[in-house]
């Protein structure tokens, strides 16, 4: 009987499971049974209403009201109970399930196992558990363990789980108290076989149909990456025009080059940094004028130089500071002569270009110190070929008439000057029209060092010229670095690639990924073939290219930084609509990453500049920033706040960390990816390192792609389920050997995705659809995207429980797996294993093999022996109730190995029953006292422990405590010798009745 309770326990309705009743699962889109009955009295069934017995837990989900019966009448009922777990399709998907503003709609940009951690926040605030467990999450590692964004529209918690699976191509199911991501497949391959005519042999299907599914089936993929990180350049010509020619110099004046747009390998700088901090010592009466000169460089070429100076050149002419207790001096009233300049020799003629020059007079003493600080200005012209430049610095001071250390004064002087003459870079240089038209030259960007509109020059290689109005490209300039007016507008281009031009592509030179090439003696390569790329090997046809175009929003060219210093936050205060004060305040936080130096928001913003958390306690979560400051020790970024999340976020609860110590625990920075900003600011290796992702990509989809996306239908043959009374049964995700002629040449290995069976009699045909595909559906039938895949592949791998641990192959019923120190058996399996090779301690059973008992056999009732028992000693007799010895041993011990018996005991035949009938134990033997021994006479006869009567003592058996073994054993009187306690004779046996009967016992 069937028992459906209430959400109460209590018992509303108990049907027997009657014909018609079934049991369905499908992976990821149904799992319940029905049970069909009619009553003459309608039964009003309530949501929650359940069962929970060996079919299951199922609940109704769903309202159900029965069908009248116009001819029986009758209430029909074809009752539907879900799985326990799809009750879930009721409950909205939600952010903060635990708050009351809660969010339907948002987005969540992380890795799975975050996403599972809102899911279960959701289940927890709605109270379901599994029995008395919470449930947990399980990601096999067939899961990429990447950060995908996922939009969540209002869905309930079921399509949640399904855009999960879509998003990273997997599939989840649940076991018990887990909610399991990944590749649902186990165990080894049972065939499933439909034969024909001609092959009758092992076939266990009655039939077997196809059904084709709706996943695409692509030879030829066009792969496109996220729109994010890609300056409006990317995949833009950059063609340059000869405007001017001088000799073997060509230079485009429309286009003026930069240093900044090669790429720092091949730029050659000519710079020469000097800074200097140096005190004069004590000026005294005789010593008033310091001089000091500081080299720059021994030799440099005319031309002019810029200069960075930074806080210019600092000179201080001051007394010194006393200790406590002690008064300062004045400096001495006078002419303060500072001065600093250039000097530099040209053919031995030293020249001097003056910084700056200032005398300060102190018509009294009345002054502490006196300080002069010189802009240094920001170019420097030299004339010739100049050779020792020096920065000269001249201190003239008043002379002061006192030897008191107190009165003593000093100059001191400080700067951090570096003077740039033009930098040049290598040019790698290709011709596109003219007479060196494909060409290819190295040559040098501003090879003599200029600055200014000077530098933008090109030197071609000595022999090679150029005319005007030839066109030709830089190979290796920095296209992110290069403004967007330099780049041809080539309208065909635009109109081709319409609004993929702003995604990352695949590498130049290659349009898509194929399933397979062909040899050149015609044999088909598929892709993953490690003679794939053989130069060889040719195109498929055209005719054999199924063409389709794919997208990844998540491939892009990442950045990942750090909150490496998070401070306090600022408060700000909250504004109503009409921008008025509300008297709240909220935190406003900062970060700073070191890492990213000198982040030129003007420069390299392409977009509105966000990021997305990766770790810490805004994992996934989406803000934009605004850059507050940049420079040499890294860029600080505010946090701009939302409420795309339920609430207001950052806040008290959920913010940046940098890296502390939490109650003993190191915990590290957050981690973020930068978008929003041409990535060449960082590094021109990342877009071609992206696109080289994003070809890995398309070719492990290609590779997806090319397995069978059909379903198989399997209708199973009833005595090979039924199996002599041991009925069969396969799980979902159960591996199969499909072997049907109609559809495989030689088999094909796939998994059980679904079944369906009659609960009345399970073995009554089953059918198990079998695919590499789920059939799944969205409850909200939320419409099928470009980038929607579904995962596909084959291997079985280990999983990460709940994000750590090491998963365990399970052995199932029908898998051929053996079993080792790595794998373990399921449930089912134990029980079919002892059903198979124990014997049962509580029921009546039999054993087909031969039994050993190495430490006796204890019956409370009547032990048969129906084709005779033999008794072997080992050494000495074990503890018996009884031991009898056979009559070639009359006189001594029974030795190793020898067989020891009265006779057989031929119950079933109508022989002795009782050892009284054996024909060499005497009757009595059958009434004597507990504890009796048996004596050999002409028959086997038992007497009392104690007998003084007793004369056949060389055939007594008696009990004696064997010091080794540690415990009592039958020996003959005639074997008694040492080791035994007590020492034992013959009178000690017959005076005191050493044979103590609850000892033999």
């Amino acid at each position: 009987m069937i028992d459906i309770r209430d959400i109460q326990g209590n018992l509303r309705f108990s049907t027997p499971i009657n014909e018609g009743s079934k049991r369905k699962f499908s992976l990821m889109k149904e799992d319940y049974i029905t049970l069909k009955f009619s009553l003459s009295e309608p039964v009003y069934f309530k949501l929650g209403d359940y069962i929970d017995n060996e079919l299951g837990m199922f609940e109704l989900i769903d309202l159900y009201k029965p069908a009248y019966n116009t001819t029986t009448g009758a209430y029909d009922y074809e009752l539907r109970l879900d799985a326990y777990y799809w009750k879930w399709k009721n409950k909205k998907f939600f952010y903060t399930p635990e708050t009351t503003g809660r969010e339907a709609a948002w987005n969540l940009t992380a890795t799975l196992d975050t996403h599972l951690k809102v899911f279960l926040d959701n289940l927890k605030a709605l109270g379901y558990k599994f029995r008395d467990l919470d449930f947990t999450w399980d990601i096999d590692s067939t899961v990429e363990n990447t950060s995908k964004l996922v939009s969540y529209d209002n869905v309930n918690l079921i399509d949640a789980l399904t855009q999960m699976a879509e998003t990273w191509e997997c599939e989840w199911w649940i076991d018990n108290h887990k909610i399991c991501f990944g590749r649902c497949e186990y165990s080894s391959p049972v065939d499933f076989k439909a034969g024909d005519l001609t092959d009758t042999e092992n076939v266990n299907v009655n039939s077997m149909t196809r059904s084709d599914s709706q996943t695409t089936y692509a030879t030829r993929v066009y792969a496109f990456g996220s729109t994010r990180n890609i300056p409006a350049s990317y995949r833009k010509n950059l063609i340059f025009d000869v405007k001017q020619v001088n000799g073997s110099e060509i230079s485009d004046t429309a286009r003026p080059l930069d240093i900044k747009y090669f790429p720092s390998r091949v730029v050659h700088k000519e710079e020469y940094p000097v800074n200097e901090g140096i005190g004069s010592g004590a000026f005294t009466t005789s010593y008033t004028e310091w001089m000091h000169d500081t080299d720059i460089v021994a030799s440099l070429p005319a031309g002019d130089y810029k200069v960075s100076s930074g806080d210019g050149i600092s000179i201080n002419v001051s007394t010194v500071i006393p200790s406590i207790g002690a008064g300062r001096s004045f400096l001495p009233a006078g002419d303060y002569v500072l001065k600093a300049s250039y000097i530099y020799k040209v053919s031995g003629v030293t020249k001097e270009v003056p910084i700056g020059n200032q005398t300060v007079t102190l018509s009294q003493d009345q002054q502490y110190e006196v300080s002069v600080t010189f802009a240094v200005a920001s170019s420097l012209q030299i004339e010739g070929n100049a050779t020792d430049l020096k920065i000269r610095i001249c201190t003239h001071v008043p002379s002061r008439e006192s030897s008191i250390l107190n009165d003593s004064f000093s100059a001191y002087v400080s700067y951090d000057i570096t003077l740039f003459k033009g930098s040049s870079a290598d040019a790698t240089v290709t011709f596109l029209s003219g007479v060196n038209s494909g060409k290819t030259f190295s040559c040098v960007y501003n090879p003599d060092h200029l600055i200014g509109d000077s530098a933008n020059v090109i030197q071609l290689p000595s022999g090679v010229t150029a005319s005007l109005g030839d066109r030709y490209t830089i190979d290796n300039i920095i296209k992110g670095k290069v403004p967007d007016n330099y780049f041809s507008k080539d309208d065909k281009e635009m109109t081709l690639n319409g609004v993929v031009q702003k995604r990352l592509m695949l590498p130049e030179g290659i349009s898509y990924v194929d399933a397979y090439r062909y040899s050149p003696t015609g044999e088909r390569i598929n892709i993953g073939d490690e003679n794939y790329d053989d130069p060889d090997n040719v195109e498929m046809p055209e005719e054999e290219a199924i063409e389709e175009i794919v997208t990844f929003d998540d491939e892009y060219p990442k950045y990942t930084g750090s909150t490496d210093e998070v401070p306090e936050p600022d408060i700000g205060k909250e504004l109503d609509d009409d921008k008025n004060p509300t008297g709240n305040e909220y935190p406003i936080y900062t970060f700073k990453d070191t890492d990213l130096k000198n982040f030129n928001k003007k420069d390299f913003v392409i977009d509105e500049l966000r990021l997305i958390f990766q770790t810490g306690k805004l994992a996934g979560l989406n803000f934009a920033l605004d850059v507050k400051e940049s420079d040499n020790t890294g860029t600080t970024f505010e946090i701009i706040r939302n409420e795309d999340y339920g609430r207001y976020l950052p806040d008290d609860t959920l913010y940046p960390q940098a890296a502390h110590v939490d109650k003993g625990e190191d915990i590290p920075a957050d981690t973020y990816i930068l978008y929003g900003f041409d990535t060449a600011f960082i590094s021109e290796q990342m877009l071609p390192d992206s696109e080289q992702t994003l070809l890995k990509k398309a070719k492990d989809y290609v590779k997806k792609s090319m397995i069978d996306p059909s379903t198989y239908d399997c209708e199973m043959d009833a005595d090979f389920i039924y199996n002599n009374g041991n009925i069969r049964t396969y799980e979902f995700g159960a591996k199969v050997n499909l072997i049907n002629k109609a559809f495989f040449p030689e088999g094909q290995q796939s998994r059980i995705i679904g079944f369906e069976w009659p609960l009345d009699i399970p073995y009554d045909h089953p059918v198990y659809t079998v695919g590499e595909t789920a059939a799944y559906s969205r409850i909200g039938e939320i419409e099928s995207k470009i980038d929607s895949l579904t995962y596909k592949g084959q291997t079985y791998s280990g999983s990460a429980v709940g994000g750590g641990g090491t998963s365990v192959y399970i052995i199932g019923v029908n898998d051929k797996t053996l079993p080792s120190d790595r794998n373990t058996f399921s449930a089912k399996r134990i029980i079919n294993e002892i059903t198979e090779r124990a014997i049962s301690r509580t029921a009546d059973d039999t054993a087909s093999g031969l039994i050993t008992f190495l430490k006796g056999v204890v019956s409370e009732g009547l032990v048969e022996a129906n084709a005779g028992l033999v008794v072997r000693k080992t050494e000495l007799v074990e503890p018996m109730v009884m031991s009898l010895l056979s009559e070639e041993f009359e006189d001594g011990i029974v030795e190793e190995n020898e067989d020891v018996f009265i006779e057989e005991m031929r119950t079933g035949t109508g022989g002795a029953a009782t050892l009284g009938e054996l024909d060499n134990v005497t009757d009595e033997a059958d009434s004597a006292v507990l504890g009796s021994l048996f004596v050999k006479g002409e028959n086997w006869e038992a007497v009392p422990p104690v007998l003084s009567s007793l004369t056949d003592f060389d055939n007594m058996l008696m009990p004696v405590y064997h010091q080794v073994l540690g415990k009592w054993v039958f020996i003959s009187v005639s074997s008694i010798s040492g080791g035994v306690t007590p020492p034992v004779n013959l009178e000690m046996v017959l005076d005191t009745g050493l044979l103590d009967v609850n000892k033999l016992v």
